[in-house]
């Protein structure tokens, strides 16, 4: 991950994710300076947004394509290709659990509404040389919304 200062246009940190590989979706909690990073081995690194240290790690699904943070709940939600939502609760800071690996999304966005949309798109059968490649079939997509208590 950079740091960038945004009226010089440089670069002004490097910060190191490991164990996090293949970094993808991200989301923030501004009031405790929080970011939720997926990464594609399969966990959601929570990084303090002022130094750059991974405050801790937590599994999610295979295939993360979208984060996301609702400050009301203090849940964070990870979307995952192989058809799961993996919701974390932010006890506090420096303290957080998985709490569900359920829904079937493909996509997600938060929504101040108190809920989470999230859109399910069947696959079909891989017919191609790469193992994890899985088409979409056409006309699948329905959405989902799921409703945050």
């Amino acid at each position: 991950m950079v740091v960038l200062d945004p009226r010089a246009l440089e670069v002004t940190s490097r910060w190191p994710l490991a164990p996090c590989e293949d970094p993808s979706g991200m989301a923030i909690d501004q009031q405790h300076r929080r970011l939720f990073v997926g990464c594609g081995n399969k966990l959601m690194a929570v990084i303090n947004a002022d130094t750059g240290k991974v405050v801790t790690t937590l599994p999610i699904g295979e295939g993360v394509d979208a984060n996301a943070f609702d400050p009301g709940t203090r849940l964070a939600f990870s979307s995952n290709g192989e058809g799961t939502l993996t919701v974390v609760h932010e006890d506090s800071p420096d303290r957080l659990a998985a709490t569900a690996d359920d829904a079937e999304p493909t996509s997600m966005s938060e929504h101040r509404a108190r809920h989470v949309s999230v859109a399910r798109l069947e696959q079909g059968l891989n017919r191609s040389p790469r193992p994890s490649y899985r088409p979409a079939r056409p006309h699948s997509l329905s959405p989902i919304r799921i409703g945050l208590s």
